[in-house]
This record gives structure tokens, sequence and C-alpha cells, in this order.
């Protein structure tokens, strides 16, 4: 496969995907984090990172 440097190409599972495997595996959501990095073109359409701060009950 070759991928055009022209384009965009991610992949990713959904938040929903990630956060309710958290949630349904006992841990606890107590922040939440987004992040942009405005270097990458798809940055426009979106955040490029997350991250959760979760505790296991």
């Amino acid at each position: 496969i070759t991928i055009n440097p022209e384009y965009g190409y991610e992949f990713s599972h959904t938040l929903e995907t990630q956060i309710r495997g958290q949630l349904k595996n006992g841990l606890a959501m107590i922040d939440f984090y987004e992040s942009c990095d405005n270097r990458h073109r798809l940055s426009r359409y979106g955040n490029d990172y997350i991250a959760t701060l979760c505790i296991k009950l």
C-alpha cells in the first residue's frame, strides 16, 4: 500500500468504544483531556490526542 503524503490517513476506535470499554471494566473516569497538534493537516477536523484519568473501583 502506498499512501500519498498529500492526503491524510488515520485509524482509531471511536471515543464511545474506548470510554465504554474503560467504564465496563470497572474504571471510574475522573478527568478527560484533548490535545491538538496543528502541524498535521487532519487537525483542522478534530483533536489528535485524548487522555483519560481513571481509577479502579
